[in-house]
């Protein structure tokens, strides 16, 4: 399998390698093996890629939902930027869910959910699979989605 900017992938290996090499515990990644690192890429791009994300494509028949056109408000610097191109929240969110997605092999396939087991006296409720999408991946690229749950008020005159 080959990598493919903006085929099936929202970065390329090359760009990869290089934020993992001046991150701390990235030792996973280089550890992998080249083709669970490209698949790590391809499945964080798929991922990613369902949610609802700000803007709009450059191109209708383009594959992924990146590049996009418009923008997003960014509440780190206080102001809006572009999605011209790949954003820096896009890419570090797919090398970081791609990291997590090889930390945690078969994390990415739901086993269900459990409301209530109960074991000779031992009782657990509520238990739920984790998240596919680490928190950290989620309030990285949450500016960036449509309706991501921010508290907006509005008033009809």
């Amino acid at each position: 399998m080959s990598i493919i900017k903006g085929i099936n992938s929202n970065v390329s290996m090359s760009e990869a390698d290089e934020y993992f090499s001046t991150r701390v515990d990235s030792d996973i990644w280089f550890n992998s093996v080249s083709s669970k690192r490209k698949a790590a890429l391809v499945s964080s791009t798929g991922i990613l890629d369902e949610l609802r994300w700000a803007g709009v494509a450059v191109d209708a028949s383009q594959e992924l939902a990146f590049p996009r056109k418009g923008h997003y408000f960014d509440p780190r610097i206080g102001m809006n930027v572009s999605l011209e191109g790949y954003p820096k929240r896009v890419k570090v969110a797919t090398y970081e869910l791609a990291l997590h997605l090889l930390s945690n092999e078969g994390s990415s396939v739901s086993t269900g959910e459990i409301d209530i087991l109960k074991i000779s006296g031992i009782e657990l409720h509520d238990i739920k699979a984790p998240p596919t999408i680490p928190n950290s991946v989620t309030r990285m690229i949450k500016p960036l989605l449509v309706n991501a749950g921010a508290a907006m008020w509005w008033r009809a005159n």
